[in-house]
This record gives C-alpha cells, structure tokens and sequence, in this order.
C-alpha cells in the first residue's frame, strides 16, 4: 500500500504553540497547570496531558486555581473574554497568553466597531469557545450560524459589522454575507477565515486526485476537522474521520493508495502513528 500525506495537514501554528506551552510547562514540573477551557479540541491529545499533570477548569472552577500557590493558567488559541480575563487575573495565577493572533485581532476588531456604535454580528458556530469570547467584547451581538439565521435575525440594526469566525467554511461566509447585505443598510464585512482552514481544504482536494480512499485524522469535536471531513465525503468514493489510528476501518488496509489529512488541533504524534499503522498493514 502507498500511503500518502496531505502537502498540508496537522496542528496550525496557534495550536502548536498552545501545545508547546503546555508541553514546556508540564515538563518543568514546579507549579500545578491549568488551561482555561480544553486546550485542544482532541481528545487524545488532551488525555495525554492530563495524565501529565495538566488540569482543565471554567468559570466555575477558578476558586481551584486560587487555592494553588505558584499556579499557571494557559489560555487557549481560541482566545478569553474581557470578562473571563479579569476573573483569571484576581486568582493571582501566572497567565500564559496563546490566544491565537488571528483571534486577537477579531477580538480588536469587534472592540473597535462596538465602540462606534455597531451592532457586531459573529458568523460561526454559536457555542464555540472563540465567538463567545469575541462576543465578551461587544456591547450589541448577534451570533449566526448559516444563512437561514442571518435571514431571521432577533432585530435589524441600523449599522453593523459581520465578523467570520476564523474556522468557518468560507461559502458559508459568503451566503451569510450576502443575505445580510440585503437586509442592514449599513454592514461592514470582516472576514477573518484562517489562512490556514484553506491551505488544509486545498491540499485536500489536491490528494483527490492521487488516492483511491483518504483518512481524515482530528478530534470529533473540532469544528476545522468536520468541515474537512464533509469536504472529504464530496471528494472521495472512500473516506472516514477517526481520532486515532485503533479508529481506522479493517477496509482502508486494502487499498492501493490512501491518503491522510488531519484537521488543524491534530498533533504529528497521531498522524505518524495511522501512517506508521497503514503502512505496516496493522489492523488494531
């Protein structure tokens, strides 16, 4: 069997430095670690880190955090709240920052229109952790999720801005972007879709061409991941998303050729191990 990689695949770089945080930390060993909310959305990667030491808590758990002397607190690359912020800062934790930049500058973004009086409406899904911190930021918000939700908005603001989640499908963004520019007067359009959601969708559609079945790699729960794999399922006779390499299908062994793409909160370690199992033509 010839297996081949997707050109581009595997963590993005706010992820990777997230993790290497994390990773540095937990290696010190002379303070206890938080990460405020899971730091990845992978399960396998998180349970590794857990077993290391690391501790994930919420709002609700930060009297935990006080309670620790010399404690670190990581915020994830999906960034925090003004609000959330605060609250870590009175714990007196050590605050490691990885708040991914692109999200940063969202954050800024709904800061500054809200400030001049604009309604910021955030296109992605309602309850990921990044929308809800940027929302932390404004004082009118609208979450929508797809075009039908743009088409039924709570109310229609004089004056708004649209600002795309960085992990959202960008025909997606165009079809909300499009309904709402037919019904505010005054919208402004940010679009702040990763560079990086792309390069993965690309590359994915490139390794169309040369396989017979792929393997999309990430976490079930990671937005970048789904939308890969349903990518995946138009492109391909033959695919499945699984988490590790115990997931893969006894089928997938007997293809001539099967590619591998993996979402972008998806650690080297778990790519090698399905590529390394494939290869070998273990079926766990």
């Amino acid at each position: 069997m010839e297996v081949i990689r997707a050109a581009v695949l595997g963590c993005c770089a706010g992820v990777q430095s997230a993790l290497q945080k994390a990773e540095s930390l937990l290696e010190k060993g002379d303070s206890s670690v938080f990460s405020f909310g899971p730091l990845i959305h992978n399960d396998n990667a998180l349970n590794d880190l857990y077993s290391r030491g690391l501790v994930c808590v919420n709002e609700a758990d930060l009297h935990q955090v006080s309670q620790v002397k010399n404690a670190s607190v990581i915020i994830r690359a999906h960034g925090i709240s003004p609000g959330q912020r605060e609250k870590l800062v009175a714990t007196g934790a050590k605050i490691v920052d990885c708040t991914c930049p692109r999200v940063l500058l969202s954050q800024n973004k709904a800061a500054e229109f809200a400030e001049k009086g604009y309604t910021v409406i955030l296109a992605g899904e309602k309850n990921h952790g990044e929308l809800t911190g940027i929302a932390g930021f404004c004082r009118s918000v609208i979450l929508v999720e797809n075009s039908r939700d743009a088409e039924n908005l709570p109310f229609v603001p004089e004056k708004a801005v649209l600002i795309s989640q960085t992990t959202i499908a960008r025909e997606e963004f165009r079809r909300i972007s499009e309904t709402l520019s037919g019904i505010i007067p005054h919208l402004e359009v940010c679009n702040m879709i990763c560079p990086a959601t792309k390069e993965r969708q690309d590359a994915l559609r490139a390794l169309s061409e040369l396989c017979d079945a792929v393997i999309v790699v990430g976490g079930k729960n990671s937005a970048n991941t789904k939308r890969l794999f349903l990518s995946a399922q138009k492109l391909f006779r033959f695919s499945v998303c699984i988490e590790n390499s115990s997931e893969i299908p006894r089928e997938f062994y007997g293809f001539n050729t099967v590619g591998i793409a993996a979402g972008a909160s998806t650690p080297e370690k778990i790519i090698f191990e399905v590529e390394n199992n494939l290869k070998k033509g273990i079926n766990v």
